[in-house]
């Protein structure tokens, strides 16, 4: 295995299990207090969907990576394509899974392998989302909104103690900064150079 993979591999180890963890454990603790106060099922999903399952935004970064690894030329003769500079068609997500080319590899996906990408969007979280679900949830009375708010609350408080950059899960900052992860998340350049050290050469 490649140094750059062991060390993506590492950070994933030491990252991805805490947090994880963190994420599951209060997940768990405040649905069953729900389902415990107000005996509904739904209402103990929806805070498990807000404490936990936004982490499945994670995959459009994903898909972001491998669509950009993937380039398919527009003519496929082949004087064109021995000849001439290719122009690259990056297809949709239904192309990709339709042709059979988007792979999901959990290792890779672990480790934050589409962070080397250059980019990282993480859709969902986001405090100004979480501020539209607060004033929905005052403005409807409904318990189902705020006791989303609370998940998403909670699990971006848990995400935010992470990062050096405070302003990270704010998702005009990252668009300000034009979602460069590079900018975003120095941590983990830093984690990785570190740990490329650290390991022997393969």
């Amino acid at each position: 295995m490649p140094v750059s993979e062991q060390a993506h591999l590492g950070v994933a180890i030491r990252g991805v299990i805490i947090d994880l963890c963190l994420h599951v454990f209060s997940g768990v603790v405040f649905a069953i207090l729900i389902y415990t106060v107000t005996r509904n099922l739904i209402y103990a999903g929806i805070f498990m969907f807000g404490a936990v399952l936004v982490d499945v935004d994670h995959l459009i970064d994903d898909f972001v990576y491998q669509r950009n690894q993937f380039c398919q030329p527009e003519n496929h003769t082949s004087s064109n394509i021995d000849n001439e500079p290719i122009s690259c068609i990056r297809p949709s997500l239904g192309r990709l899974l339709w042709l059979g080319m988007y792979k999901f590899h959990l290792g890779g996906f672990l480790s934050c392998c589409y962070l080397d990408s250059g980019r990282v969007y993480l859709l969902l979280h986001s405090w100004e989302m979480n501020f539209l679900i607060l004033v929905g949830a005052l403005i409807m009375h409904s318990p189902a909104l705020w006791i989303l708010f609370w998940g998403l609350s909670i699990h971006l408080t848990i995400d935010n103690l992470q990062r050096r950059k405070p302003f990270f899960y704010f998702i005009t900052y990252r668009l300000c900064n034009k979602f460069n992860a590079d900018i975003l998340l120095p941590e983990y350049k830093i984690r990785v150079s570190q740990l490329e050290k650290q390991l022997p050469n393969s």
